[in-house]
């Protein structure tokens, strides 16, 4: 099973630290180990989202308002050949389904998901099933309709 917690850089200030946290020194972006860091750009809604932190997921945390065009990228590394079982927390609570497709590194759809509208409730939706083979792979989180808090996806 393969698990990650999404969640604003923001947040992360309240609820625990990391040896991975980035900070600023006048102009320049370091790690803890002093190293500098290059960004790639924002989020069209203005957040920076670094790989690799990780949480415990809660109810409240790592959650934000996705908007239509945004996308997540985690490169997960695929112990076994096989199909995989998506498993996506979210909730919704516009009066419309959102949409998520999940792509490849080369941009291929490998699912689409639609996240039906939960009002204040968090819900679990499996998805579709992925082929995933073995070794390193970069997964994208593409909002097509954006609108949905995502608390964390799962592949089992």
């Amino acid at each position: 099973m393969i698990r990650t917690t999404i969640f604003c850089a923001l947040l992360l200030s309240h609820f625990g630290t990391s040896q991975v946290f980035l900070k600023t020194q006048g102009q320049k972006i370091v790690n803890q180990k002093g190293e500098n860091v290059y960004l790639k750009g924002l989020g069209l809604g203005g957040w920076m989202l670094q790989e690799g932190y990780m949480l415990k997921t809660a109810d409240f945390a790592g959650t934000w308002k996705t908007e239509n065009g945004e996308w997540l990228q985690y490169t997960l590394t695929i112990n076994l050949t096989k199909e995989y079982k998506l498993h996506i927390r979210y909730n919704n609570e516009s009066a419309t389904s959102s949409r998520v497709s999940i792509k490849d590194e080369s941009g291929e759809i490998l699912a689409q998901i639609d996240l039906p509208p939960t009002d204040k409730e968090w819900k679990t939706i499996i998805a579709q099933k992925i082929n995933l083979s073995k070794g390193e792979k970069k997964l994208r989180l593409y909002f097509d309709i954006g609108n949905v808090n995502i608390n964390f996806f799962e592949l089992k």
